[in-house]
């Protein structure tokens, strides 16, 4: 009898270990689940930025803006920036023409507050649209001074940081806001994209404590997973405007 006892009391033992195994295992699976989803998603995001980009144009009108967020002054410590150009992109199905208005910049999760997420916006142009609208960027300088676009989506979630910095020449120096028409209405030598991301389920643990700044922070540090990417404009003299198109 004591031998039966001892048995199942060493098989409780062992299924006892068994289970926080496997309940171990459930963790370590969805902590890696998490982490591939936030690489995947940064670097999809910072693609989309790159193809954007990589067609952008920009004169005296067509301006290229780099800028502090115009509506969002604080993200964990650090004011994040907003982007505004123009880019030479069009679907072979549309009537617009083949140039789109593009913002990028931070907002935060409607339904999820102290969580943010990164914005993409772009307003396509419509041959009928009149020449002086002062939402056609062909004809008003000020143009991104304009409501961010109703086309918007977002394009990552569970954001901490999101930075850029402008290279205006070949010395390095990099500034955090740019404007073409301060520099001979042409685009950058180079932007730097910072774009720093946590797990989701760091991220509603940071949303938890927002009032402690502190420990905020040390979550940040220790969880962020940083992210960063150069893009150069080889071409940036390569299109001027012949003509003012301000009336």
């Amino acid at each position: 009898m004591v031998e039966i006892l001892a048995s199942i009391a060493i098989l409780m033992i062992m299924v006892l270990i068994i289970a926080r195994i496997f309940i171990g295992l459930n963790a370590v699976w969805d902590s890696g689940t998490e982490t591939v989803e936030t690489v995947n998603t940064a670097w999809s995001a910072l693609s989309m930025m790159q193809f954007d980009l990589e067609q952008a144009v920009a004169d005296n009108t067509l301006r290229f803006i780099v800028r502090p967020d115009r509506q969002l002054a604080d993200l964990f410590g650090t004011h994040p920036s907003e982007i505004c150009f123009v880019s030479l992109q069009h679907h072979i199905n549309s009537t617009a023409r083949a140039v789109r208005e593009i913002m990028y910049w931070i907002s935060e999760t409607p339904d999820s507050p102290g969580t943010y997420q990164l914005m993409r916006g772009y307003r396509e142009l419509s041959d009928g649209l009149h020449t002086n609208s002062p939402e056609n960027c062909y004809w008003n300088p000020d143009w991104y001074t304009n409501d961010y676009p109703v086309h918007a989506g977002v394009i990552a979630d569970n954001v901490t940081a999101f930075y850029l910095s402008v290279a205006t020449n070949a010395n390095g120096e990099l500034l955090s806001a740019y404007d073409s028409t301060l520099n001979e209405g042409t685009l950058p030598c180079s932007i730097d994209i910072y774009l720093e991301l946590v797990d989701r389920s760091i991220a509603l643990k940071i949303a938890d404590m927002i009032q402690q700044t502190n420990k905020c922070y040390e979550m940040i540090e220790k969880y962020a997973r940083r992210f960063n990417v150069r893009i150069t404009f080889p071409n940036r003299t390569g299109y001027a405007a012949k003509y003012s198109y301000n009336q």
